[in-house]
């Protein structure tokens, strides 16, 4: 056979040897159980939410409290001789608080607990305060309806159906950055368990006696990053599965919405996400082959590298059109998160698309060749593991 062959063929093992559909029906089988378990408690949760705490409030009439509270809580009056009593009754767990107001500016909840209807109590004493202030201060009703009435603005897009396009692109692109970080943990998982296990049972002699180092670390790369993809896309179909039954009983219009998606931002969303997925797994791979004794190194904390451009992905929501994202954007370790979150954000250039490939595409290339290289060595060499300046001695000797 020939090197792509030989290659193709290690690729092939490998994929094999990692990818099994009757686990992952197994595993979808359990993740539906334990999702409708998940969702079956988070209902009953939800019903007992729904269910509005008991307060007890006294002295009223210092604050305008108007009928919106009603709509959070079940409120009770007393009187301000009763707050011993009141106070026993929660101490008790007859009711859930006492709000004693002391003037129009501070009052006392008295709980037993913590609770998170907490915060949205004061925001309606506060609103209640500041009505009550403008009521005192004897300004008309009409006047007084004006001044407490909210700024009403609508967004208008210049392109409307692009912008409702790029709405469903965002969500897209979210998926596609998530996806792709999960094939790459799932490729430094089995990178890490292949090439440290192959070093420890000493069969790398046998294996490079009979095919390259660079083929071998070739076929690991497609292999193992074929593993990822088929992982992301088995579970991608069962969740696309999921939302068209769910948007069909819900009349939601999941295919409509899917038609406005620009297809050529999609093209680019999944050429990046593959580029990436190659990048990390060469790095890894690299890594890997340096790893003597996997209980003891710690170089697994490198897996935590491709989450970084992710947090990068993520703050280009804020401003995608700064200098740094601009960069971040072509820069071949963070392009593959960036620029699909700038295309769907904001106008990029043909040039900046273009440029951000190829580098991209040339370091995988790079890594791909630096990984057979480390490989090469690493794989032999058994006992301290070697730093960072010489694996680049092996680099540049070899």
């Amino acid at each position: 056979m020939n090197k792509l062959q030989l290659t193709l063929e290690v690729a092939r093992w490998e994929f094999s040897r990692f990818y099994k559909l009757k686990n992952e029906l197994k595993g979808a089988a359990y993740m539906i159980l334990f999702g409708t378990v998940a969702f079956f408690i988070s209902f009953l949760i939800g019903r007992g939410a729904d269910e509005k705490p008991e307060l007890v409030l006294i002295n009223e009439d210092i604050i305008t409290v108007d009928s919106t509270i009603y709509d959070h809580f079940k409120i009770t009056y007393a009187q301000t001789g009763k707050i011993d009593s009141v106070i026993a009754s929660v101490g008790a767990g007859d009711v859930d608080g006492l709000i004693v107001i002391r003037s129009i500016d501070e009052g006392e909840l008295y709980i037993r607990h913590e609770r998170a209807w907490m915060f949205r109590l004061n925001q309606l004493l506060t609103d209640f305060r500041r009505q009550s202030i403008l009521v005192q201060s004897d300004i008309p009703d009409e006047t007084l309806n004006t001044i407490l009435q909210s700024f009403s603005m609508e967004t208008v897009f210049y392109d409307e159906e692009a912008a409702e396009g790029r709405g469903v692109e965002r969500i897209f692109v979210i998926i596609f950055i998530v996806a792709m970080l999960v094939a790459v943990l799932i490729g430094f998982g089995y990178q890490f368990s292949a090439i440290t296990g192959e070093k420890q049972q000493r069969i790398t002699e046998q294996i490079v006696s009979a095919i390259s180092p660079q083929t071998w670390i070739d076929g690991k790369i497609l292999g193992i990053t074929g593993v990822g993809i088929a992982t992301i896309l088995f579970y991608g179909c069962l969740i696309l599965f999921a939302g068209m039954v769910v948007s069909l009983y819900f009349d939601f219009g999941l295919l409509a919405l899917l038609a406005r998606v620009n297809i050529f931002n999609i093209l680019a969303f999944v050429l990046f996400s593959l580029l990436g997925i190659l990048l990390w797994n060469s790095f890894f791979a690299a890594i890997a082959a340096t790893i003597s004794d996997p209980n003891t190194s710690e170089r697994p904390g490198f897996m935590l590298l491709p989450v970084v451009p992710v947090g990068f992905a993520f703050g280009a929501l804020i401003n995608p059109d700064t200098l740094i994202i601009k960069i971040l954007g072509v820069f071949p370790l963070t392009s593959s998160s960036m620029l699909p979150v700038r295309l769907v954000l904001t106008d990029v250039s043909a040039w900046e698309i273009v440029v951000a490939l190829l580098l991209l595409f040339g370091t995988v290339l790079l890594f791909r060749q630096l990984a057979g290289k480390i490989f090469t060595l690493g794989m032999l060499m058994y006992g301290k593991e070697p730093d960072v300046r010489e694996m680049w001695r092996w680099v540049k000797e070899r």
